[in-house]
């Protein structure tokens, strides 16, 4: 629902979450590319599967970059180096090692530490990102915490690249997606759809709209059921991919559980003056005196930015009905 323009800031988080992987542990531990490493082994001389050994050392050999590798890459990517690969093997042929039993593109998330890297290892840079919604949605929190000195999350992490069929991207920063359970139980279900969290140039795709008959009718009636709002194309979208996007996430549904929310800006646009807005400044002028943004989330209740939107729930509805209604005129 916001994506998010790669700059150089986040290359860097990307960078460090390289680094955090291919630290070594205490112990028996060993990181992603050691296990690697004893995996294409196990293939090559115990198993006699020379084809599924050359596809773990290209991983190996790639690991660095394909942490890294922007989305917009990826297409090029698999074609250059793992198209060919894929085609000489079965990624869901099963293979036993020891008394386990998975599927082989199973095995490549596990040796590349999918698990730890979902509860624990990513986290810290998801939240470096100030990522706090499902980005899907931006209904539900995605809140990561920190309990007994371990990060934990209240969401799920979507493959933007589905593992069954790149699994050398399991753990790959730019593919994994913060989303609520909903969301990622939906997507999943429909893997000819795309949408990439992070771009490298910013497009203007989805915006909600609200019926203005319907805000004549709620002034009449004060119930807001009788609000409608809608998500609709933008500028840079193609043609119909509001209607794509909520055949996936059944956002139209969704925040018809949310009108009291609209309601709220509905009154707001109507109780705000010039005067309330002065009288607000001059009696914080101390507490907002070099934090305008911060006093703007005060007199509008939400986070105005668009670069915020996915910092709290329902973000994306509040400033685009705001704006629709010219509530958030008055900012200067």
């Amino acid at each position: 629902m916001k994506q998010i323009v790669i700059e150089q800031y986040i290359r860097d988080i990307a960078k460090d979450y390289l680094v955090a992987l291919r630290i070594k542990g205490l112990g028996r531990y060993k990181t992603p590319e050691e296990r690697l490493s004893d995996f294409e082994s196990e293939l090559r001389d115990i198993h006699h599967l020379p084809d599924y050994a050359n596809y773990i050392k290209e991983i190996r050999r790639l690991y660095p970059i394909i942490i890294r590798l922007q989305p917009n890459y990826y297409e090029w990517f698999h074609e250059r180096y793992f198209e060919s690969l894929t085609n000489k093997i079965n990624l869901s042929t099963s293979i036993k090692i020891g008394a386990t039993s998975m599927k082989f593109y199973e095995w490549v998330s596990d040796r590349m530490r999918y698990e730890d890297v979902r509860s624990s290892k990513l986290l810290p840079y998801i939240k470096r990102l100030k990522i706090k919604t499902c980005c899907y949605c931006n209904a539900q929190y995605a809140t990561t915490f920190i309990k007994n000195r371990d990060s934990m999350a209240s969401y799920d992490l979507d493959h933007f690249y589905p593992q069954s069929k790149y699994p050398y991207l399991s753990t790959s920063f730019f593919n994994l997606i913060p989303s609520c359970s909903c969301c990622n139980r939906h997507k999943s279900n429909r893997n000819d759809f795309h949408y990439p969290l992070y771009v490298n140039k910013y497009k203007q795709l989805l915006k909600f709209n609200i019926k203005p008959s319907s805000i004549i009718e709620y002034w009449l009636t004060a119930d807001y059921r009788k609000l409608k709002i809608d998500i609709i194309d933008r500028k840079d979208a193609e043609l119909g991919f509001a209607d794509k996007y909520d055949n996936v996430f059944h956002i139209r549904k969704l925040y018809t559980a949310h009108l009291d929310e609209v309601e709220e800006v509905l009154w707001k646009s109507k109780i705000y003056n010039d005067s309330y807005l002065e009288q607000l400044r001059k009696s914080f002028e101390n507490l907002f005196a070099h934090e305008s943004e911060k006093f703007w989330r005060l007199y509008y209740g939400f986070y105005i930015k668009d670069s915020d939107i996915l910092m709290r729930p329902l973000s994306k509805m509040k400033q685009d009905i705001a704006k629709q209604i010219g509530l958030m005129k008055k900012r200067v």
